[in-house]
């Protein structure tokens, strides 16, 4: 036992903790000793007890959340802006609609790594849609009179 919190509080650094395991105990262990000293190096390592694994760096977090955007239909036509520092992610510029504004939140926050999204997205609804030629606008209507 007292190896596996030798791991856990020194980082798992392959050989100098397998040599620490292997040292002379090793000689003194009994069969059982050692397929429980294997046991627990081999949960220790599936579990990532001792993996000091980094969080993923801004760039690749922006990436994917640009990605993610870029595979939604209606969000690839906005123009959305990304900053990401330390797993804070900012949205900024214009969508159509409170959905396409919500579907960008979503799609960053589900991201690795993400730790909190501020949505800056202004909704300016959809560009006015022309009007077919050939048709007469209607007719100004008239006040009325009193």
């Amino acid at each position: 036992m007292r190896a596996f919190y030798f791991c856990l509080l020194n980082g798992f650094r392959g050989s100098a903790a397998m040599r620490y395991l292997l040292s002379e105990r090793a000689d003194h262990m009994t069969a059982r000793n050692v397929l429980g000293a294997g046991f627990l190096i081999s949960a220790a390592l599936l579990l990532g007890a001792c993996n000091r694994a980094q969080p993923p760096d801004d760039k690749v977090i922006t990436g994917e959340i640009q990605a993610k955007l870029y595979q939604d239909a209606a969000l690839r036509k906005r123009d959305i802006s990304i900053i990401a520092q330390n797993g804070f992610v900012v949205l900024s510029g214009q969508v159509n609609s409170e959905d396409e504004r919500a579907a960008a939140e979503r799609l960053a926050t589900a991201t690795s790594g993400v730790k909190q999204v501020l949505n800056q997205l202004v909704v300016v609804g959809p560009p006015p849609v022309a009007k077919p030629t050939g048709q007469k606008p209607p007719p100004p209507e008239k006040p009325k009179s009193r």
